[in-house]
């Protein structure tokens, strides 16, 4: 992963109004968001956001409408004073144990403390037994997992999941991104390491090694309830593979899977805690413009109309590196 000089960090926790069971436990939704400031949201009044070229601006242009964010705050509560790691690993760590890192031993991203033995990197599952998923399981909950992982996703004890990993290989060996070709991969040419944009063939200048996880993303399930193994790649029935391709967002996959698990657990009137640690925020490589030098890749179209937001259907043709979004997709 990249070090950002800028790195801030977001969550949201939201109780849910689905239902109560009869022991009136509220349903719980931990949304955390990636390389997003307390500047960014309006609700904590900064005058000064990021620019979308890169570096300040107090251009309200630029500044983000979060209208349902804003509600959310004003009608509950929102935390004005909190303490993070400011880098993508160590933070999910700290949220994950509920620890620092002088406990939990993951200092940078490619820093890891050495378990007790000096042998080998401190699993967080072994540094810190009582994770946020035996909180919540202890606490009679039904959990879920989605989103950016960077730790082995079968070390901890959530119910299911649906991941969007995101690294060059995989925290998993059993995840062959079998149905992607949107990945940046590291490779010897000449006795030299490349950067290979597997799409297109070419190497690139500048980057880093990746998996796609917004656009045609590599997708991962944990103890799908229709699947027959613990650990699979999606898509992973014939309607899912005859349906994805370039307009398949990786969100919007995490999202389906979610609200499944969110719709069987109401139904079985089963208290919920949904983790989703969302890529979104975070920069990618822009595999539909892959010579634009974007930070930021395109998303789906939202407007809102004062009451309800609408999407455009994403519309993306192409292949090798040369797209077309039909006016569907953001500027990136």
């Amino acid at each position: 992963m990249k070090t950002y000089q800028h790195l801030g960090i977001l969550f949201s926790v939201f109780i849910s109004v689905f239902s109560t069971n009869a022991q009136n436990k509220h349903n719980i939704i931990i949304l955390y968001a990636d390389d997003i400031s307390a500047r960014e949201l309006p609700i904590y009044g900064s005058t000064v956001w990021s620019n979308l070229s890169g570096g300040d601006t107090s251009d309200k242009k630029f500044r983000a409408q979060t209208p349902v964010l804003d509600k959310l705050a004003n009608d509950g509560c929102f935390i004005k004073t909190a303490w993070a790691s400011t880098i993508c690993g160590p933070s999910r760590a700290m949220m994950m144990t509920g620890r620092y890192a002088h406990l939990h031993k993951w200092w940078f991203n490619s820093d890891k403390g050495k378990a007790p033995d000096g042998k080998k990197s401190w699993d967080l599952y072994d540094s810190s037994p009582h994770t946020i998923a035996h909180v919540a399981k202890k606490g009679g909950y039904a959990t879920y997992w989605a989103g950016k992982t960077q730790m082995n996703t079968e070390g901890f004890h959530f119910d299911e999941g649906c991941f969007t990993p995101g690294g060059e290989s995989n925290e998993n060996a059993s995840f062959s991104e079998a149905y992607s070709d949107f990945r940046l991969e590291t490779k010897k040419i000449d006795g030299q390491k490349k950067l290979i944009n597997v799409d297109t063939g070419l190497a690139i200048e500048k980057g880093y090694a990746q998996s796609g996880w917004y656009w045609k993303p590599n997708v991962q399930l944990l103890n799908n309830p229709k699947s027959a193994s613990s650990l699979e790649n999606w898509p992973n029935n014939k309607v899912a593979i005859d349906t994805f391709g370039l307009n398949t967002y990786g969100p919007d996959v995490e999202l389906k899977f979610i609200f499944d698990f969110m719709e069987r657990k109401h139904k079985s009137k089963t208290p919920f805690f949904v983790y989703h640690t969302s890529h979104l925020g975070h920069d990618a490589f822009d595999f539909l413009n892959p010579n634009s030098g974007n930070k930021w890749p395109g998303t789906p179209k939202v407007s809102w109309d004062g009451k309800k937001y609408s999407r455009m259907k994403p519309n993306v043709t192409g292949d090798n590196g040369v797209y077309d979004s039909h006016g569907t997709i953001t500027e990136s």
